[in-house]
């Protein structure tokens, strides 16, 4: 196991019938639940976890994706399903010690924020392919390699029910029956 994606399985539907995942094309974008597949809602409120929204990411071919992490550094998950992005993999990224590490702080296209960061300020650390769906570590740096293919990620944001977000190994535990 590592500490930035595991794939899981979970046995349901991810959108309601009819919802076409390639019709996004706006670079990022927000869903709400609506296009959720009831299945997997009731899924999500079994385990006290509610969707607060979808994060869409829409990526062309070969198109360079900053390095950043999500609402700054911290240790945060999400639930990503990615629709084409041929040979597209993930990669996660360690800061460097001192004063080189100068992240920016951006707010996005959703008015979420960001810290990005200049690749000679981190060290990669984990490159991985993401699954349908994957568990993902989101708050530490990380950014896409895009391969061929247009690539959609369908992020799902999501806190427990009593308004806490879940660290990576907290939400690995809670799937725990469904790591692949």
């Amino acid at each position: 196991m590592n500490n930035y994606c595991m794939d899981i399985d979970l046995g349901t539907p991810f959108l309601v019938e009819g919802f076409n995942p390639y019709s996004i094309s706006k670079t990022h974008s927000i869903l709400d639940q609506s296009v959720i597949h009831s299945d997997l809602l009731s899924l999500l409120d079994d385990l006290d976890l509610k969707v607060i929204y979808i994060e869409v990411f829409f990526k062309h071919p070969f198109e360079k994706n900053p390095i950043h992490a999500d609402d700054g550094p911290s240790d945060m998950s999400k639930l990503n399903w990615i629709f084409g992005g041929g040979r597209s993999v993930m990669n996660w990224w360690a800061p460097k010690i001192g004063e080189q590490c100068k992240p920016i702080e951006v707010v996005t296209d959703i008015n979420s924020s960001a810290l990005c960061y200049p690749e000679d300020s981190v060290d990669l650390v984990h490159t991985q392919p993401i699954g349908f769906p994957s568990i993902i570590q989101s708050g530490v740096p990380h950014n896409i390699t895009m391969g061929n293919e247009p690539r959609w990620c369908y992020s799902l944001v999501f806190f427990t029910k009593d308004t806490r977000r879940l660290t990576f190994v907290q939400t690995i535990d809670l799937f725990k029956k469904y790591i692949k």
